[in-house]
């Protein structure tokens, strides 16, 4: 059975691919993706704060190492505050709200 990802709202999507400084080390494609995943954890959960585990990274080809670096960079930006769990779920709280789709 297929899943599907709900309609991201650019503005919000870009605001995160922004965040993210073109420099070695960082990707602005592992970026989109890392913002993807958070859009699709939000939704399942439909609440501001939820966990990022490891198989919502794994479904959207990401590792932890790229993870947390994109995760840092956004909190320091404002767009989310994290809560590392040792050995668990990453919990993120999102502080810059996507406006609700419309469709298309």
């Amino acid at each position: 059975m297929d899943e599907f990802i709900p309609p991201v709202p650019f503005t919000w999507l870009k605001k995160f691919r922004d965040a993210i400084p073109n420099r070695r080390g960082t990707s602005p494609c592992i970026a989109l993706c890392t913002a993807i995943a958070l859009y699709y954890a939000y939704k399942i959960s439909k609440s501001t704060t939820f966990k990022l585990n490891r198989a919502i990274q794994i479904k959207f080809g990401l590792n932890y190492r790229n993870t947390k670096r994109s995760l840092k960079i956004w909190e320091k930006q404002g767009l989310l505050k994290i809560q590392w769990g040792n050995g668990q779920a990453i919990t993120i709280t999102l502080q810059e709200m996507p406006a609700p789709s419309s469709g298309y």
